[in-house]
């Protein structure tokens, strides 16, 4: 159950409905998280506890927040840290536990093949279901190229830790059709782990000509990636993302110790633009959330949500380190790099909750009570997702309706042109 919830996760798409990728997925994870915790134990965790400290903290600041809604649920097109969303992805972690990690790591990889050799469709004009994304960037099932860099990214780890060398040319057609920075040095990151553990911690012994022409090659790819923007036209987005920050930081100040709540961050945009932050994003304004998961914590909730965060993140990796799952720590430090340069997404965090639960040890199932109330809170949870998604969906439908009935007003206006 684990497994197909994973790769649906990362395919499922809803081609009747522009840029509702998100909000797809929402529903997606909501229904197949509750049918699968139906039929499988609830194991007692040795991250319990800081996940239970996590969510105490985030409670607090989305009940203060300046739109306690909003951060319950979250908005339609991110769920980045809202409160729901983020317990189903707890909930991905507990149903991990029923599967074997191997399998879910075939799962990852083998889902993100078919997402690049999607991509590779759409670059010869196949399964558009979306207007394409300007300079030549495609985005899959994924619905936007840097969501779609980003799992190609997780899924080129999990086929290094498998040893499936056939794959990592095809996720890589897929990363250079939808490029990302963050998503590469991502990679980098968690190949690095892989490499490092697999070489004793000694990788320069034996130190040969081709691993070091290697090394070589990759540490120009790296300086070309951080350089690229400052000689093509995406240099204005890095300066907007540096307003951006600059904004998230004056929010803490204002708010530093509840924050301005769980995925708020957009509407502060508004509160606290400025004539620089209006020239620099031009007409991405619909992206305005900060390039930064860290960043993003204490703007949203404070001094607490950004401590139990990082001590969250800390308690995985020891967890992991003294489980010796160095693989598996990869992959967490691959999505930690690519949150210091974008937010992490919904999809990504519920994708590594399910193969942190496979790799972690269970200290024995819950008892019949706390395994009922946990039951009948996801299924709760789920039911009021899967209304939250039916109406967000005839919301986007209905947006979708009424361009298309402007456009066509707009088109009969040249008609009886066309006849003289």
């Amino acid at each position: 159950m684990a497994c197909a919830l994973l790769a649906a996760l990362i395919l499922a798409v809803d081609v009747q409905c522009a840029f509702a990728f998100s909000l797809t997925k929402y529903f997606v994870l909501a229904a197949g998280l509750s049918a699968g915790l139906l039929v499988s134990p609830l194991p007692r965790t040795k991250l319990d506890s800081p996940a239970a400290l996590y969510f105490l903290v985030l409670l607090l600041s989305a009940t203060f927040s300046v739109d306690p809604l909003v951060s319950f649920l979250g908005i339609d097109n991110a769920y980045y840290n809202a409160v729901v969303p983020l317990v189903l992805v707890y909930g991905c972690f507990l149903l991990g536990h029923s599967s074997k990690l191997e399998h879910l790591l075939k799962a990852l990889a083998l889902s993100c093949v078919i997402v690049s050799l999607i991509a590779v469709a759409q670059y010869f004009g196949y399964f558009m279901p979306w207007e394409a994304f300007g300079g030549g960037r495609y985005y899959s099932t994924l619905g936007n190229p840097v969501f779609m860099a980003s799992h190609l990214a997780l899924g080129g780890i999990a086929a290094i830790i498998l040893g499936w060398t056939w794959a990592l040319p095809i996720l890589a057609v897929g990363s250079i059709l939808g490029p990302s920075r963050a998503a590469l040095l991502a990679f980098l990151a968690g190949s690095l782990i892989i490499w490092l553990k697999r070489h004793h911690w000694h990788p320069w012994k034996p130190w040969t000509p081709i691993r070091a022409l290697s090394a070589a090659l990759l540490a120009c790819l790296i300086a070309f990636t951080l350089y690229s923007r400052h000689i093509s036209t995406g240099y204005k987005s890095d300066l907007g993302r540096k307003h951006m920050a600059e904004i998230a930081m004056r929010v803490f100040e204002d708010f530093p110790l509840t924050g301005i709540g769980p995925d708020m961050f957009t509407q502060a945009m508004y509160d606290y633009r400025t004539p620089e932050l209006d020239r620099d994003l031009g007409e991405k304004w619909g992206n305005a959330y900060v390039h930064n998961s860290y960043l993003e914590a204490l703007a949203t909730g404070g001094y607490p949500l950004f401590v139990v965060y990082c001590l969250l993140q800390f308690a995985i990796a020891a967890a992991l380190i003294r489980a010796g799952r160095w693989d598996t720590l990869a992959l967490g430090v691959g999505l930690a790099v690519f949150g210091l340069f974008q937010p992490t997404q919904l999809t990504l965090k519920a994708i590594y909750a399910l193969i942190l639960g496979a790799s972690l040890e269970s200290d024995g199932e819950r008892n019949v009570y706390t395994t009922y109330i946990h039951r009948s809170a996801f299924i709760a949870i789920a039911l009021m997702v899967t209304v939250f998604y039916t109406g967000g969906r005839l919301h986007k439908l209905s947006e979708r309706l009424q361009v298309n009935v402007k456009l066509f007003n707009a088109s009969t206006r040249y008609l009886p042109t066309l006849y003289h």
